[in-house]
């Protein structure tokens, strides 16, 4: 009888010991996720902010008339620096998903490619160097 009391406690530790191991396992996943996904957040925030930030500029630099058109142009490429969408980018690629990832690009590139409104305004139906045409402000042939 003695052994069985013996093997009945050390069988009763050894469920224990597991039991609240996958309990402690799952609660470090959880925590890991939830700090995964807010540190995603914050390197987020900051990226989607830049691309606002640079939309509006390249918004207001797209309609002022008196400026030349090669002048809007470079002005517009440059806002997307001053505003430090690439930089913000770069942070966002080393936490997010390959997903999330490739749709951060896609904005930007469709952001570095120049802002409807000025496209369509100024180019219509003409192309763009890349093969790309772009007709009453909308993004055609982009990936």
């Amino acid at each position: 009888m003695q052994w069985t009391a013996l093997l009945a406690t050390a069988l009763g530790a050894a469920i224990g010991i597991v039991s609240t191991s996958i309990a402690d396992r799952a609660r470090w996943r959880r925590d890991t996720s939830e700090r995964d996904r807010e540190a995603l957040r914050t390197s987020f925030s900051p990226y989607v902010e830049a691309l606002k930030e640079a939309y509006d500029a390249i918004t207001h630099v797209s309609t002022e008339v008196d400026r030349p058109i090669d002048e809007r142009a470079e002005v517009m490429r440059m806002v997307i620096g001053q505003h430090g969408v690439y930089a913000k980018q770069h942070q966002l690629e080393l936490m997010a998903p390959l997903a999330v990832t490739q749709l951060a690009l896609a904005a930007a590139h469709k952001l570095a490619r120049g802002h409807p409104r000025y496209t369509s305004m100024h180019l219509g139906k003409a192309g763009l160097p890349g093969g790309t045409v772009r007709a009453h402000g909308c993004h055609a042939g982009l990936p």
